[in-house]
């Protein structure tokens, strides 16, 4: 804190109009020992709290909400903590979040394949947790996998340049949503190329998917040419 208090916060301080993004990021001993992992919970609770109240004067609520991740290499939170900040960066990031509205399905996603970074997202509100973004990120792995094992071209790298994948791939796994550690229901997590290596990833209920496919294949082919359009420009 000290580090902070005396070479960042000087920087927040003298220039307004930047933001700076601040990772907690988790110690590797700290996941081998549950009383290690309690540890860690509370420590960063009280660096997050210490922090909150020296950037507070400086930063608004809303927007220190968006500047300071907790992040480890054992799940996602890396990876969504930058697509966060992506997010906040690119151009097409507002255009590609109202295609997305239009899409018709919560919870849907337009992912860089390659780099695993989301750069828009329609969530219903009050419903997104860490385990949607961490299945969209073992869906592409899934993908990624089955790209490399039916490759004819075993030379060709899936993480070279070249758009690796066809405009017609696509996958479907099914998985169990638990209610209270019991098999509840069953979702559909579903992976659509779209363009230049960006795919769209949703989840949704299976009844709903199964009866409404036809519909939503086409509305994805709608989407599909909106974000052509975004990126060819």
């Amino acid at each position: 804190m000290d580090y902070f208090r005396n070479n960042i916060l000087p920087i927040i301080i003298k220039y307004k109009n930047i933001t700076l993004y601040i990772f907690i990021h988790k110690i590797d001993y700290f996941n081998c020992n549950s009383i290690l992992q309690s540890q860690y919970i509370g420590e960063v609770k009280k660096i997050r709290s210490e922090i909150e109240q020296l950037i507070y004067p400086e930063y608004e609520e809303d927007k220190f909400k968006n500047i300071l991740f907790i992040t480890s290499i054992y799940d996602s939170t890396l990876i969504e903590a930058f697509s966060t900040i992506l997010q906040n960066m690119i151009p097409q990031n507002q255009n590609l979040c109202f295609l997305l509205s239009k899409f018709g399905l919560k919870n849907s996603y337009i992912f860089d394949i390659n780099n695993k970074f989301c750069l828009a997202k329609e969530i219903e509100m009050g419903k997104e947790n860490e385990n949607m973004f961490e299945i969209c990120v073992n869906m592409i792995d899934f993908v990624m996998e089955m790209a490399t094992i039916y490759d004819e071209n075993e030379d060709k790298m899936i993480d070279s340049d070249d758009d690796n994948f066809d405009e017609n791939m696509e996958y479907q796994l099914e998985i169990k949503n638990l209610k209270n550690g019991i098999p509840d229901s069953k979702s559909i997590v579903a992976f659509y190329y779209i363009f230049q290596n960006l795919a769209l990833i949703f989840i949704v209920k299976k009844d709903i998917f199964e009866k409404n496919k036809i519909g939503i294949e086409g509305n994805i082919n709608i989407l599909r040419q909106g974000v052509k359009k975004i990126f060819q420009k």
